[in-house]
């Protein structure tokens, strides 16, 4: 029964992290020593990982394979002015996640398709122009998120010869974004992007009768690019908008921020 219930939540359960990617805006500072900036965020990511599973209980648990995760988040954003060329932000909101899960050999035939909810995500990244021209600025921007949550699940075992098993799930994950480009002003538009490193990393406990079953882990490192363009409304407000690549992860991103 304990290998029915590992497999079947080691499936499912997978579902449960988060992985949203948060918009980062352009890679260079963008508010001036002691400024202070607000605002709001969306972002629509999909991503494809591996999971291990590692048990003291039972051995041999197959790696599932999670293929078109997408997720949504929606994030308030709050931004400093260190210095002229150094700006430091945090954000927080929340995000939900959704796609496929497949059983690499193991005892579920196929995949297995769930929509999950929405679960806190949070973060802060700093960014720093290390040169600066009239038109043209250079800098790179360092972001790390969070998300953590948990949740129970039953399971009906009716069709194995057992009844329905009550199972806990606990995660905590955390996403880093490095990149280092230009910004080019053209006015009050400006064009921005460089190469990019994404990684990702999530830890998931699985509890049966209050015991630690099974562990999961993600740990994932890409690399990509991304570019946008941010648009002046008027002196102290701007739109923008980025799209990230990597090998097997993308995200759409926008955003709106007020200065002052």
């Amino acid at each position: 029964m304990l290998l029915l219930i590992v497999v079947f939540v080691a499936a499912s359960l997978s579902g449960s992290t988060a992985f949203a990617v948060a918009p980062v805006g352009p890679p260079t500072a963008g508010l001036k020593t002691g400024q202070f900036s607000v605002g709001f965020d969306y972002a629509h990511s999909e991503i494809d990982f591996d999971i291990d599973w590692k048990s003291d209980f039972v051995s041999g648990i197959p790696k599932s394979k999670a293929e078109g995760m997408k997720s949504d988040a929606y994030l308030a954003k709050f931004g400093y002015g260190i210095g002229d060329n150094w700006e430091f932000y945090g954000f927080l909101g929340a995000a939900n996640s959704r796609g496929k899960i497949k059983d690499e050999g193991g005892l579920i035939d196929g995949s297995i398709d769930f929509d999950g909810g929405h679960n806190f995500s949070g973060g802060f990244g700093a960014k720093w122009t290390f040169l600066k021209e009239e038109k043209l600025s250079w800098g790179t921007v360092y972001q790390m998120s969070w998300s953590q949550g948990n949740d129970s699940y039953l399971f009906d075992l009716s069709d194995y010869g057992f009844g329905t098993a009550e199972v806990d799930s606990d995660f905590k994950s955390f996403d880093i974004f490095l990149a280092i480009g230009p910004t080019y002003e053209m006015g009050n538009w400006r064009i921005y992007g460089g190469p990019a490193l994404y990684y990702y990393n999530s830890d998931i406990d699985i509890e049966y009768l209050d015991t630690t079953i099974v562990k999961g882990e993600v740990d994932e490192a890409m690399f990509g690019g991304y570019a946008g363009t941010e648009i002046d409304l008027d002196a102290s407000s701007s739109i923008y908008g980025e799209y990230m690549l990597t090998g097997d992860a993308w995200a759409f991103g926008t955003g709106i921020k007020w200065k002052f």
